[in-house]
């Protein structure tokens, strides 16, 4: 930052919500974020281990598709940077640099979420956790999946 504080001035803030389809822009920032920016940092996440299903879902799985969403309509879009967890693997001893499978597809959960009550998918929980301990290792986990069968389909620079 000091040897080039001019790197500062290509980045400009702009109001949202992760969760929100279109990631809550206003119309206007909406508008500039597609016709002008270039890199996409994915960083947002609910680290809250002891979460029911639902709201990491929303959080983890359903914020990043539409982050993904929003990315596709990006007229000049160079890169995506999506930060993960080593932990979404959990029965894994060694890990390759590579997307494993998960035993859900994750639009089925993201579909789920979106119709079932937070308490209907908490009884199912344990179940669709599988080796997870918690639901923010398994929908991180999803959200790799996802990432994966989007740049499969739409060959979006992740």
């Amino acid at each position: 930052m000091d040897e080039k504080p001019e790197v500062m001035e290509k980045i400009i803030p702009v109001l949202g919500e992760i969760t929100k389809e279109h990631l809550g822009l206003s119309d206007e920032n909406f508008k500039y974020v597609t016709e002008n920016a270039q890199i996409v940092f994915h960083l947002a996440a609910s680290l809250k281990l002891e979460a029911t299903l639902k709201p990491n879902i929303l959080m983890n799985l359903t914020a990043t598709k539409y982050v993904l969403d929003l990315a596709k309509q990006m007229r000049k879009l160079i890169q995506i940077v999506h930060t993960s967890t080593a932990f979404c693997n959990v029965e894994k001893d060694i890990l390759e640099e590579k997307v494993y499978e998960s035993p859900h597809r994750p639009l089925d959960l993201i579909h789920c979420a979106e119709w079932m009550s937070e308490e209907t998918l908490a009884k199912a929980q344990k179940e669709l956790l599988g080796v997870h301990s918690n639901t923010y290792t398994y929908t991180k986990l999803l959200a790799e999946v996802l990432i994966r069968d989007i740049y499969d389909e739409s060959n979006l620079p992740v």
